[in-house]
């Protein structure tokens, strides 16, 4: 017996109601954990900046809008889990079956629901996500820069400070005090350089946040009084010990965000009209590079023939010359000259090899950059697609559990995001090293979920 149409009808409104309802909480549930996975790999920048509430709030806005794309996939998975695990759970889809309305035609409504979000969350990646990422992404380097003391930690050298270049050997972090410091300063030029080296130092910032006072104690300084117009080889310099010694090193000071624009030049701030023009310019750009190390290689390290003088020439001729033996000549030579040519030969090959890995290098990164580019512009497709692939893997999964809530249904959903970001990883990973093709990288998790 077939439901008459206007039944249908009500079960899809029905359907869609649960689906759209579960969507809304599992769509915040989702997104706060991106969020926290987002605070969690900048939570050291974070620490003792004296960022106000306002900031904050700002951080997590931009963190949230440039995170929708790839929360509501996964939302859309655990919502229809949970839909269709309710149905079963309540025997409502065998009641549905048993009316002659089969599984694939309860999801059709919900099919065409989630690709209007694939639309909605293709239009958030072409539009408002790249903005988004480039104000997140300025705002985390605005915090970087501020209060950089912070950032000091033991045995490794700190050249955050223009100019400065600074060594802790032991740092306590409950006092700030900074043990067996050693200090670089360049700012006034390399040829100029003054070493400070002292048994322990403190740093604190001005009133105004715009200058860092670094208080040293117990040490010494060693100054650089070379003239630039000298042409001495041995130069003098000044040798003065203290007890206590002030260095005022400028920095920017207090939270500033630093203009966006300069993060246009990443992959993932940019549109898809933006991406394919520069894919085309980074394109042109590497063939050039490579063309012009090829000529530079062959003019200046490879010879098509051997060019002889006339003396050479007419000599060869002479002597009925047609080839030339360069082993007879190497055996004619002294053990000198053979040790000498040996020597010629080898520094020849070792600077050959220096100049193919460093263009080797160069364009392997270019390579990667403009692989980027292909791989952000295919993930904007890809990942809009993953709202209607996920629900096509979820309401098949949420019918076969019959489980509803959030117990089971996060459970499988978890693991399902697991394995497609894994999949995802590897082949952007490997098509980005050019080891798969940028296409099969980009689609290897979508085609092997569908």
């Amino acid at each position: 017996m077939k439901l008459p149409r206007f039944y249908i009808k009500k079960l899809d409104v029905f359907i869609i109601k649960s689906f759209l309802k579960n969507l809304m909480a599992t769509f915040f549930i989702c997104l706060l954990i991106f969020i926290i996975q987002l605070l969690w790999m900048w939570i050291d920048d974070f620490v003792d900046k004296g960022l106000n509430m306002s900031i904050i709030a700002k951080f997590f806005m931009l963190g949230s809008v440039s995170l929708i794309s790839k929360s509501l996939p996964l939302a859309i998975l655990l919502a229809a889990l949970m839909t269709f695990g309710n149905l079963g759970e309540r025997f409502e889809l065998l009641a549905i079956k048993a009316a002659g309305v089969p599984l694939i035609r309860t999801i059709v409504p919900l099919v065409a629901c989630c690709t209007l979000f694939a639309g909605v969350s293709f239009y958030f990646q072409n539009n408002v996500t790249p903005l988004a990422q480039r104000k997140l992404l300025s705002m985390m380097y605005s915090i970087k820069q501020t209060s950089p003391e912070s950032d000091i930690v033991e045995r490794i050298f700190y050249k955050k400070i223009e100019g400065y270049s600074i060594y802790v050997n032991h740092k306590d972090y409950e006092t700030g005090m900074l043990y067996d410091v050693t200090i670089y300063d360049m700012s006034a030029g390399f040829e100029k350089t003054n070493i400070l080296v002292s048994d322990s130092a403190i740093i604190q910032n001005t009133a105004d946040e715009k200058h860092m006072i670094l208080s040293m104690f117990s040490g010494e300084q060693f100054s650089n009084m070379e003239d630039e117009n000298s042409n001495k080889k041995n130069a003098p310099y000044r040798r003065e010990s203290f007890t206590r010694k002030d260095v005022i090193i400028e920095t920017e000071g207090g939270f500033e965000i630093k203009d966006a624009d300069f993060l246009r030049s990443r992959a993932d701030g940019k549109n898809m009209s933006e991406l394919k023009k520069d894919i085309h310019h980074f394109g042109l750009s590497n063939d050039s590079v490579g063309r012009d190390n090829l000529k530079h290689l062959k003019r200046n390290n490879y010879r098509d023939k051997i060019v002889i003088n006339r003396n050479d020439s007419l000599l060869m001729e002479k002597e009925s010359i047609c080839r030339m033996n360069v082993d007879s000549i190497y055996n004619a030579a002294t053990k000198k000259s053979k040790l000498m040519w040996k020597r010629d030969a080898l520094r020849n090959v070792s600077s050959l090899k220096n100049t193919y890995d460093i263009n080797e290098k160069i364009l392997h990164q270019l390579d990667k950059d403009l692989n980027k580019h292909k791989i952000y512009w295919w993930e904007k497709i890809t990942l809009s697609l993953g709202c209607v692939i996920f629900l096509l893997i979820g309401a098949p999964l949420g019918s076969i559990v019959r489980k509803g809530g959030l117990g089971y249904p996060i459970i499988i959903s978890v693991a399902t995001f697991i394995l497609y970001y894994i999949f995802e990883t590897s082949g952007t990973k490997m098509a980005s090293e050019g080891v798969y093709k940028i296409w099969f990288g980009s689609w290897l998790s979508t085609m092997i979920l569908l």
